[in-house]
């Protein structure tokens, strides 16, 4: 429903800017171009450099006939495009939505969202991203799926305004590093089976006390290692593939600005986490505790670090420690609740994940995904 909506959505600005843009560019090679004063440069509508990319887009990875569509706007031939589409047929190997979005400062529409899609192929090894896209330096949503492999370019570390990445279901092997940063607003990176690590500024990211940011990047099967810090942001990264964790990120209870109790942490539910629990940590209960309730959840195959205390254990820990320390609020109070608030029923308690997602969507009377 989101890609039709979107896809009505551009078809009908284009629509609608055409005979701007009839006037500003001309419908082909041979229409003369209407005079100007010659202090006075000619104002486009589209944004020249995003037009040029995505005119390279659409003749060289799509292969659009260059004969039928030689002198044609960038806009005529993404009409002829979503024609092509709305009929069935796919042209080349990757299939593009664009968003733009007209800036009132600069008078001018720009490119702020980009979905490319490339359907699979059995063993192909996937289609690589074009590498001339970094140019785009109003993009703020990102979205890529299906058969694409190699590297995502690293030029997407660059965009000064991208907030938000969608990468599902790809080939690709590896991230950049700085692909994420403390502006970053929405994360959804699964089922994409070739990627190894996550890009080290997991570390950056930050919803703390902010519950409208979401960062998933769950079931990438092979992504393992030992998990980075994470320490301004809750980050789902359940059903990948960790190992061990760098417990400077141990998860971490706060009172949120709603008055209700938020986590730290990287969620680490159904990994292959084995690695020993530091002493310091065993030592103190508030750490191991939080480690355990809100990042270890149940391990694949049944794996658990040798030296962690038992279930029952770790309970007992837990009460005692609520009893000796009734001022701790906060660590007595689930994820999502106010203190003093009913604690979560027992059939919400086995709902998983408990991020912070899933607790929104469960407060709203909706099911977890």
């Amino acid at each position: 429903m989101k890609a039709t909506i979107r896809r009505t959505y551009i078809l009908l600005m284009l629509v609608l800017a055409m005979p701007a843009l009839w006037m500003t560019t001309g419908c082909d090679s041979s229409s003369p171009e209407p005079p100007t004063p010659p202090d006075e440069p000619v104002h486009r509508l589209f944004n020249e450099q995003d037009s040029a990319i995505m005119t390279r887009l659409v003749h060289q990875e799509l292969g659009v006939p260059t004969d039928s569509m030689q002198g044609k706007t960038y806009i005529e031939i993404h009409l002829w495009l979503l024609e092509k589409q709305l009929q069935g047929e796919y042209i080349g190997d990757i299939v593009p939505e664009v968003t733009w979005t007209f800036h009132e400062d600069l008078l001018q529409f720009r490119v702020t969202g980009l979905m490319l899609s490339s359907y699979y192929d059995g063993d192909n090894p996937g289609v690589l991203v074009p590498d001339y896209l970094g140019g785009l330096d109003s993009l703020h949503n990102f979205e890529l799926q299906y058969n694409f492999g190699g590297e995502l370019p690293e030029y997407f570390s660059e965009y000064p305004r991208l907030t938000e990445i969608v990468i599902y279901g790809t080939k690709l092997r590896r991230l950049p590093d700085g692909l994420f940063n403390k502006n970053t607003e929405w994360l959804y990176i699964v089922e994409n089976d070739m990627l190894t690590r996550v890009p080290s500024s997991v570390s950056e990211l930050d919803n703390y006390d902010k519950p409208e940011r979401r960062f998933q990047i769950w079931a990438n099967r092979n992504m393992g290692g030992e998990c980075p810090a994470i320490t301004n942001a809750m980050v789902n990264l359940s059903e990948n593939s960790y190992t061990s964790i760098d417990w400077a990120g141990v998860g971490r209870k706060y009172l949120g600005s709603d008055g209700e109790v938020w986590y730290t942490g990287a969620y680490l539910n159904s990994n292959r986490l084995s690695a020993p629990i530091p002493e310091e940590i065993l030592r103190d209960t508030v750490a191991l505790c939080n480690f355990a309730d809100l990042q270890f959840g149940h391990q694949q195959d049944g794996i658990r670090p040798s030296n962690m205390p038992s279930d029952e254990q770790i309970k007992k820990m837990r009460e005692e420690y609520i009893r000796n320390h009734p001022e701790d609020v906060v660590f007595a109070t689930s994820p999502g609740r106010k203190p003093g608030e009913p604690d979560w029923n027992e059939e919400s308690r086995k709902l998983r994940p408990l991020t912070r997602c899933n607790i929104l969507r469960i407060k709203d009377g909706k099911q977890p995904r």
